[in-house]
């Protein structure tokens, strides 16, 4: 949409991993605010309301925070600039829709995952890594608890999974098939 308009100088893509939730952690939306904040960026396109924030406060802060500073958000999905005040209200009641959406699909996934564990089900049908069966027990593997433990360290302390991914090269950590562990593995596994 960008590129297409002559008038238009293209500021950049910005996203993240990062849930939509929490504004932590989202480097994406950090940049582009303080892009935004030091006069490079004046008109930013997101596909939606969600894409944004899937927390109200957070969407009206931050679109009020730009509107200050004179730089329009539109919303492709929601045909929605936050320029017109009176589409405030509408912001906010999508606003309210994402976060309840992502509330919603949280607690089916908790519940989904409760109910497997309680009927003894093995962990999306595979074991997972750290644990080994043997029949119905759940034995720990210490060698790949402590990686999983190292992995949970290391994100913790805020690294990437880029960051996580080059850790475990870097120490040639592998995978349970003997494979090095690539990002998309990162992305499934974990």
């Amino acid at each position: 949409m960008i590129q297409t308009n002559p008038e238009w100088e293209f500021a950049g893509v910005f996203y993240d991993y990062e849930s939509g939730l929490r504004k932590e952690k989202r480097n994406g939306l950090d940049a582009m605010i303080k892009k935004a904040y030091l006069g490079e960026i004046d008109y930013i396109i997101t596909k939606s309301i969600s894409r944004l924030s899937r927390n109200v406060l957070d969407t009206l802060t931050i679109i009020r925070s730009l509107k200050a500073r004179n730089i329009n958000i539109y919303f492709e999905k929601e045909d929605l600039n936050s320029f017109e005040d009176e589409k405030e209200i509408d912001i906010v009641f999508n606003g309210v829709l994402a976060q309840e959406e992502s509330r919603n699909l949280s607690e089916d996934v908790q519940w989904g995952y409760k109910r497997k564990f309680e009927s003894g089900d093995d962990f999306v049908g595979k074991i997972p890594m750290g644990y080994k069966r043997d029949n119905d027990e759940w034995i720990v593997v210490p060698e790949e608890a402590n990686i999983i433990r190292k992995i949970y360290q290391l994100y913790l302390e805020g690294s990437t999974l880029q960051q996580i991914k080059e850790y475990l090269e870097e120490h040639q950590i592998k995978m349970l098939q003997g494979k090095k562990y690539g990002q998309q593995q990162l992305f499934k596994r974990y």
